[in-house]
């Protein structure tokens, strides 16, 4: 599950997040995560609300994501001022680097 991508998951640095993943199982549907620290926000309405939009680029990529996927966003505070156009450009070139999309 997710507790090997801490070990043995690769880092992906970006300026609104990190994107910690791993090639899992071959024939599994990819998986995505996203952590939000009460650093980021304190309060839970911005932090839902960033899960939101992030989740809902995602899901629009996952036809375009290599199976047996397994990734986590770590969000930065520079997230919380991100228009859904940066985060979605953020999450192609970091699925690009990272080489998950399906070729």
């Amino acid at each position: 599950g997710f507790l090997n991508l801490k070990k043995e998951g690769e880092l992906m640095p970006h300026f609104f997040f990190g994107f910690l993943y791993l090639r899992a199982r071959k024939n599994s549907e990819p998986r995505f995560a996203f952590l939000i620290s009460t650093k980021v926000s304190k309060k839970a309405v911005l932090r839902n609300r960033l899960k939101r939009k992030l989740s809902g680029v995602v899901e629009k990529k996952l036809s375009r994501v290599c199976s047996g996927i397994e990734g986590v966003f770590l969000l930065k505070s520079k997230a919380l001022g991100a228009s859904s156009t940066q985060l979605t450009q953020a999450i192609d070139e970091t699925f690009a680097k990272a080489g998950i999309l399906k070729k």
